[in-house]
């Protein structure tokens, strides 16, 4: 199973959002994103995708003024 680590990037340096993520969702309207974990537990965040890297199992995401 290829379950991710999702983890905001800020000036400092990256912080822990979420863990063993099985999808993500984009709101077409707002473009808010949804990650749900294996559990079902989702985990939404206003931000854009800056990289996803399927061989880490990682995405790093930036958050987006509303």
């Amino acid at each position: 199973m290829c379950l991710s680590t999702v983890y905001k990037m800020t000036a400092k340096e990256p912080v822990l959002f979420c863990k063993n993520i099985q999808s993500v969702d984009v709101s077409p309207t707002d473009g808010k994103l949804t990650f749900t974990d294996i559990l079902g537990i989702r985990y939404e965040a206003l931000a854009t995708i800056q990289k996803v890297d399927l061989i880490e199992n990682v995405i790093e995401i930036c958050e987006t003024a509303e």
